[in-house]
């Protein structure tokens, strides 16, 4: 809240005096509120996710921060591409063609970035770790 109270403050040292505090309050809210509704979306996408993806380990145990970040990818793709998907529409298989090709498989090459980064960064750690593979569950 404070954070919020500090923003609001530097943007009306920066508007022009014709805007008024309330002007700001109301885009600030809507933001604010618009970015609320995206993440409860998020969270609906999340009991879908297992239906439509399968983890596979490579050999030692699969990160949970790995399996978090390839998911929540997935899903943030999935709400860039398919605004409109449903719990019907990610049954078809065109769908779950689409969702392959545009939200997964983006979403672990983003991730083998990230993980190859951290093997140049820390090699002692991370050398010997190998990503999960994620694949499109069949039906």
């Amino acid at each position: 809240m404070e954070k919020l109270l500090l923003l609001l403050a530097c943007l009306l040292m920066l508007l022009p005096s014709a805007a008024s505090a309330g002007d700001i309050i109301v885009q600030v809210n809507s933001e604010y509120y618009t970015y609320q509704d995206m993440v409860r979306d998020m969270d609906a996408f999340k009991e879908e996710y297992p239906e439509l993806v399968t983890v596979g380990s490579s050999g030692d145990e699969t990160s949970g921060r790995e399996q978090e970040a390839v998911m929540r990818l997935c899903i943030a793709y999935l709400k860039l591409f398919f605004p409109h998907a449903n719990s019907d529409l990610i049954r078809t298989v065109s769908f779950r063609k689409d969702f392959n090709r545009y939200c997964l498989q983006p979403a672990k090459r983003m991730q083998e970035t990230v993980h190859k980064q951290m093997q140049i960064i820390n090699p002692m750690e991370f050398a010997n770790r190998s990503m999960s593979s994620y694949l499109l569950r069949d039906e």
